[in-house]
């Protein structure tokens, strides 16, 4: 663990390399085969994949995972949860996953909760082929190196965010700010309206505005922009 830490201080590494460094280094006492990192975004919908030993057509379809779905790294996420599943729950438990990705049948999963403040903001998923370690310090450890990962993420996610605007730095107006936060609380923009005494016609021309100066394309990405403008202001 100590040199997953010194490895996250010296390099600062993308999820992609992480990843590949957690696999090839960190796990390979216990010869892991794969693994993967899953962000869960506001819509319950897993995104920013990072993996290692994967083939892109097997990794591709995650991007349909929701947090609610019949599969080990939701299950992880939705419960904050480890889950350990052999060849035997994949195909008798979790028969989502044997439909969507029978690339892990014959293997064995390990899929740890990444908690932040206690909830669930992804997951790190690991595949064994053959039988999971049965030392009891084993799950312990994986809590300890998701706890390490979180902090990787939120680096990542603000260099992500930064670069789509060339800078944490956005002028809005007032009114703006005021729909900005309000979207990003999940109102409607008839909510909006009535909050505000304006328009539906008002509310859309401003968020028409909002994205174009935030150089996004739907309330998702404006909502993250959103997180990242508040926390450059504290």
């Amino acid at each position: 663990m100590s040199q997953l830490n010194e490895y996250l201080e010296i390099k600062r590494p993308s999820l992609d390399d992480l990843i590949h460094f957690v696999a090839a280094r960190t796990l390979q006492p216990w010869s892991a085969e794969r693994a993967f990192i899953a962000r869960v975004d506001r819509d319950g919908v897993f995104r920013e994949i990072a993996y290692f030993g994967f083939q892109f057509e097997n990794s591709a379809g995650w991007a349909e995972v929701n947090i609610m779905d019949r599969v080990p790294m939701a299950v992880a996420a939705r419960n904050g949860s480890i889950v350990v599943a052999n060849e035997e729950h994949i195909t008798e438990v979790y028969k989502d996953l044997v439909d969507r990705r029978s690339s892990r049948v014959g293997r064995s999963i390990i899929d740890v909760p990444i908690l932040k403040g206690g909830v669930s903001i992804g997951v790190l998923g690991i595949v064994f082929a053959g039988e999971i370690p049965a030392d009891e310090s084993f799950l312990p450890f994986l809590r300890s190196l998701a706890s390490c990962i979180v902090f990787s993420m939120d680096d990542n996610r603000r260099k992500i965010l930064t670069k789509r605007t060339g800078g944490p730095h956005v002028e809005l107006t007032e009114r703006q700010k005021k729909i900005l936060k309000m979207m990003a609380e999940g109102l409607t923009n008839s909510v909006m309206a009535q909050r505000l005494g304006f328009s539906e016609s008002l509310i859309r021309q401003e968020t028409v505005k909002i994205y174009r100066n935030l150089n996004v394309s739907n309330r998702h990405e404006a909502s993250e922009k959103f997180e990242l403008i508040s926390h450059d202001s504290k």
